[in-house]
């Protein structure tokens, strides 16, 4: 149906710039990474999580919390279109219309809403 083809169009534009943007983020990452040896020390610090990699990369783990904080504004500022998209989204499963579509577009919705769902931990109950 038209609208399940537009708003999954509006929903991939959506995650491109946002992907986009993701990118951006770890070019800065990779290029931090190729100029600044301590920062890659204090990065393989951070996956066995010892107190002496913390303390001796503490400038790394600046860098580290200033691109996670960038993320987090990114991610938020997505999440508010996202939170729009569901609502809408949830309006329309009540109505008459869409129980026309429900059993030709049960297996077509679950990838939707995982996309609708991505900044949750648990998808609703009816979904999965």
């Amino acid at each position: 149906p038209d609208w399940l083809y537009y708003m999954c169009k509006e929903i991939l534009c959506t995650q491109r710039t946002f992907m986009a943007d993701l990118k951006l983020i770890g070019k800065s990452v990779a290029s931090l990474l190729s100029s600044n040896n301590s920062l890659l020390n204090s990065l393989e610090g951070l996956v066995d999580i010892k107190k002496e990699h913390w303390e001796a990369g503490s400038h790394g783990v600046q860098v580290i919390s200033c691109l996670v904080k960038h993320f987090e504004q990114t991610r938020l500022k997505y999440e508010e279109y996202f939170l729009g998209l569901q609502s809408s989204f949830e309006d329309f499963i009540e109505t008459e219309e869409f129980s026309h579509y429900l059993p030709l577009t049960a297996l077509a919705l679950k990838p939707l809403y995982r996309i609708l769902y991505c900044w949750q931990d648990v998808l609703p109950e009816n979904i999965i």
